[in-house]
């Protein structure tokens, strides 16, 4: 028994040795405040994956998995979330640890911390960043999960954060508090500062911090002035389609201070629309068998009449956000989020397993977003919607325009095939390269055309449905 204590202590040693090796470049906010850049002054493309249960669910086979194909998808961020939403702090993980002994933040298991350095440390050598939530929002008083006992004080609050400041000080990591809950009195707002405050000890501003509100809120409502939040998160959700998120960037970035944002949870593909609705109707037990199997596997998709959020749900709110000033996007898909496999209970039902998503159709053109942000320098663009000439509606046909200083790039999205009237203060005739680009699949059709300022339309190729129009100043 001795000789095996030695042992794990020499493991974890190990492990934590490891940690602090190979430091990555440290994420800073751009001087211009919209958005975010490593060390060397490059901008930071911000391209996340809600993989929420990850270090509660996956073993480390599985973590390979997911992270080397989510790395050649082309994201950049990995959401995680350490004490889980779904029985995290009781049902242990792959390797039969829960998080805390005792579900008391102060003490937490280091055996169970060890699966999350692997985590991290694999994240980090396939280029990744994690965006962390030390909790998800649940163990903290909220008026969400009514009145009872939480694990969470101000005073282990600041401990837990201690402890994870000292582990993870030196990895690739963004701390994200919240998680899916809103701020309802001081004392849940005290609690958060406290975590913050912790993870800052030994933090030195090498590694940012936001925070994770319900749907349709903001992390600015509570925190938009504190000195910790270093830029603001906002969750469109999965209500409807078409859900405005232009609306919370243009409020974004009106606020004082100015400070980066994105949508930190817009509607994720395959997830049921309203689909807290239909859960509610019966109880799960009745489902069963007839809507969905054990596992959660949807048998009956009529019965989710309203529909199910698709790749063009995903792409409408990436473009729109991007275009409207958003520093980032945030990808879900509903059996990833949860890790849905065979013989495993899930949280909201799914058509497909973990593994099965991967590789739908709004993953797979995640790619193609990434092109188009390195490609155009998204980073460089500024929203103008005074470009759009004529009535520009609000809902699915709506168009976002952006560019560049000098008007040398504009980019245009629309989420339907229609034709694009641009209103362009050219003073004489102007050379554009134009392109049409598909966000489908990254094809681009180009042509030349001559402008002379005013409104000019622009008519989609008849294969496109949403695309992206970019002018690109000829020299």
């Amino acid at each position: 028994m001795v000789m095996m204590k030695l042992v794990w202590i020499v493991i974890w040693m190990l492990s934590f040795i490891h940690l602090k090796v190979g430091i990555a470049q440290q994420l800073t906010v751009l001087p211009s405040k919209s958005y975010l850049q490593t060390s060397d002054g490059k901008p930071f493309i911000w391209i996340g994956d809600t993989a929420w249960e990850l270090f509660h669910k996956l073993n480390r086979e599985e973590v390979d998995h997911y992270l080397t194909m989510r790395q050649k998808q082309g994201f950049t961020v990995i959401y995680a979330v350490i004490l889980a939403e779904h029985e995290g702090l009781t049902v242990p993980n792959a390797y039969g640890e829960v998080p805390l002994r005792g579900q008391n933040p102060a003490t937490p298991n280091l055996r169970y911390f060890e699966h999350v350095d692997y985590v991290i440390n694999k994240a980090q050598s396939l280029g990744l960043r994690l965006a962390v939530l030390p909790t998800w929002g649940n163990h903290v008083p909220n008026a969400r999960d009514g009145k009872r006992s939480y694990i969470f004080t101000p005073k282990n609050a600041y401990q837990y954060g201690n402890f994870l400041s000292d582990r993870y000080q030196d990895k690739p990591i963004i701390w994200i508090l919240g998680g899916d809950r809103n701020v309802d009195d001081n004392q849940a707002k005290y609690i958060w500062d406290r975590l913050a405050e912790g993870l800052q000890q030994r933090n030195d501003d090498k590694q940012l911090i936001s925070y994770h509100p319900a749907g349709e809120s903001s992390s600015a409502y509570w925190f938009h002035k504190s000195t910790w939040l270093d830029f603001n998160m906002y969750q469109t959700g999965h209500a409807r389609r078409s859900m405005p998120g232009y609306q919370y960037a243009e409020a974004h970035r009106l606020l004082d201070p100015k400070k980066p944002f994105l949508d930190a949870e817009p509607a994720y593909e395959d997830i049921p629309i309203k689909f807290w609705e239909y859960l509610s109707k019966r109880p799960a037990e009745e489902l069963i068998g007839s809507v969905f199997d054990t596992s959660g596997i949807i048998l009956d998709r009529d019965y989710f009449d309203a529909g199910f959020f698709t790749d063009k749900d995903v792409r409408q709110q990436a473009y729109w956000g991007l275009l409207s000033g958003a520093m980032g996007f945030s990808y879900g898909n509903n059996a990833v989020w949860q890790f849905v496999d065979a013989g495993k209970k899930c949280v909201i039902p799914s058509l497909y397993t973990w593994r099965e998503a991967l590789t739908r159709p709004g993953a797979e053109q995640i790619k193609h977003l990434r092109f188009a942000m390195e490609n155009w320098h998204f980073p460089d663009l500024f929203s103008d919607q005074s470009l759009i000439y004529g009535v520009n509606r609000p809902g699915t046909s709506h168009i976002r325009a952006a560019t560049n200083a000098d008007m040398s790039c504009v980019c245009v999205y629309t989420p339907v095939s229609q034709v694009i009237v641009l209103n362009l203060p050219l003073s004489a005739d102007t050379i554009y390269k134009v392109s049409w680009f598909d966000p489908r699949n990254g094809g681009i059709q180009q042509e030349e055309k001559i402008l002379s300022g005013g409104p000019v339309e622009f008519i989609p190729p008849a294969a496109l449905d949403d695309c992206l129009l970019i002018l690109e100043l000829k020299k």
